[in-house]
């Protein structure tokens, strides 16, 4: 849908707005400095702030903020903030560091991003183990032009990924019609702790249902819990093939933590072979390719994937090479079948090769000629994981027509120089733009190319006479008589 001009500025004045009210936040709390903090530390954290985006549940990171940046700055948790200060200024007073090691890599470091982050993760884990088996607590229905304020604020602290932890956001979710957070039970058995969203239209059907997990899954506990309530509402139950999938990749989760193996029809499931898993996140279940991954060892699944990767349905095929991929030592003949035959999927294949070459020599020589220069190049990084297996290969790409497959070659040739002491001879006195490159690998082993380095010390050039003095100072054993 193309959006209206007015339609453009609001949305552009809704992002100005939640991002100003998001540094705000900070700006105010430092100022008014209630935990006491030095000036140093109230500057160095609102300085790092301004450079940061929200934080990612995927990676566990704060995103560095761009000039194209629409996301708000990072949510301010005091307590994680406590903590990376603490820290910082026990380093700085006392000389002593965190017992953790990573966190003491943090601390020596000193950068803000990489200690709150670490805080924050530490927080969310504590917070997860505390209330993983406590789903006790209670639906909040936020009515229909309720102030968005009223909503955004019960999350704060929480780091949900949910966009209505914005005000200005919530506000237009609450507009357009009501809102349900499930809250479950605090230590104190408050309902706090946001753990399950459903957004609701205008028309009372549900448009959204969001959970806590990266992505804005569901965690597996609450599925239940958001079945009930999607029970009660209009048009709920167009959510249920979500809800059966989800209680069906938990079930396979306890299957497979007790070490019971899966009937090729879960297998089926699992690789989405059939069809699609429907997830209440905007990115799939983070469980699926764990289980995906877990389940690549047993020789069902071998079985299933052979015969999946010939496929005549495109889509299934394309999803099986992508898991194939990952662990290429245990699809050795299906991938090498595919580079062959299947050239929308060389690609890919060519990456997954490269983890493991020394199972694809043949397949990777005979691509090393293919017609098509990308293939070509991606080739030579690939032989560069190994170049000893392939010094014929790399020796003929290392004279390609295309520059992009010679600096490949080149650059795969310098990793074992031992290897490739005619070429990188014959590069080094014969064409001067790879010159400066090939003394790098001259640099390794010199003794393989006193001649050579001894030529190009009387050369013209001051900048390859300068490094090359500094190779034969350094080894006045190789060079007796160096050139002045």
């Amino acid at each position: 849908m193309e959006l209206t001009d007015e339609a453009k500025q609001q949305e552009i004045e809704r992002i100005r707005t939640e991002q100003r009210l998001s540094l705000t936040t900070w700006v105010h709390y430092l100022l008014q400095n209630d935990a006491q903090y030095p000036m140093w530390f109230r500057y160095y954290a609102l300085r790092s702030v301004t450079g940061l985006s929200t934080f990612d549940l995927g990676t566990g990171k704060f995103p560095r903020r761009h000039k194209t940046t629409a996301k708000s700055f990072p949510e301010l948790n005091a307590e994680a903030l406590s903590e990376v200060y603490e820290d910082l200024s026990k380093k700085m007073q006392e000389g002593v560091l965190p017992e953790d090691e990573e966190r003491q890599k943090l601390v020596i470091h000193g950068g803000f991003a990489g200690l709150y982050a670490d805080s924050i993760r530490r927080l969310q884990e504590s917070v997860k183990k505390e209330h993983a088996s406590t789903t006790e607590g209670r639906w909040v229905k936020y009515d229909q032009g309720t102030s968005g304020s009223t909503l955004a604020d019960t999350l704060t602290g929480y780091n949900t990924g949910w966009c209505v932890a914005g005000a200005p956001t919530a506000e237009g979710y609450l507009e357009k019609g009501d809102f349900y957070v499930y809250y479950s039970n605090d230590q104190t058995g408050t309902p706090a702790i946001p753990r399950a969203a459903i957004a609701v239209s205008e028309n009372l059907s549900v448009t959204e249902v969001r959970g806590v997990l990266p992505g804005q899954n569901l965690e597996p506990e609450m599925t239940e819990i958001v079945q009930h309530q999607l029970d009660t509402l209009p048009e709920g139950d167009k959510y249920f093939h979500k809800v059966s999938d989800m209680r069906r990749v938990t079930a396979l989760e306890q299957q497979m933590t007790h070490g019971q193996s899966l009937p090729p029809e879960d297998l089926r499931f699992l690789y989405e072979l059939d069809r699609e898993i429907e997830g209440f996140g905007w990115e799939n279940d983070p469980r699926i390719e764990t289980l995906q991954e877990h389940c690549l060892d047993h020789s069902g699944t071998l079985q299933l994937l052979h015969a999946a990767s010939s496929d005549p349905d495109e889509k299934v095929r394309g999803s099986i090479v992508l898991i194939m991929a990952k662990r290429p030592d245990l699809f050795v003949e299906p991938l090498t079948k595919l580079a062959e035959e299947d050239q929308k999927w060389t690609h890919i294949v060519i990456t997954a090769m490269a983890k493991c070459p020394e199972l694809f020599i043949a397949p990777l020589a005979k691509l090393a000629a293919d017609r098509d220069y990308l293939i070509r190049e991606q080739v030579a990084l690939a032989m560069a994981k190994r170049p000893d297996l392939f010094v014929t290969h790399l020796t003929q790409l290392e004279e390609d027509v295309d520059p992009g497959v010679r600096s490949r070659a080149v650059n795969a040739m310098m990793r074992r120089p031992e290897l490739f002491v005619e070429p990188l001879t014959k590069l080094a006195e014969e064409d001067q733009k790879w010159t400066h490159l090939v003394i790098i690998a001259m640099k390794k082993r010199p003794d393989l190319f006193v001649d050579t380095l001894t030529k190009l010390a009387e050369g013209e050039d001051p900048y390859i006479q300068a490094v090359v003095s500094h190779i034969i100072r350094d080894h006045p054993d190789l060079f007796p008589n160096p050139v002045r």
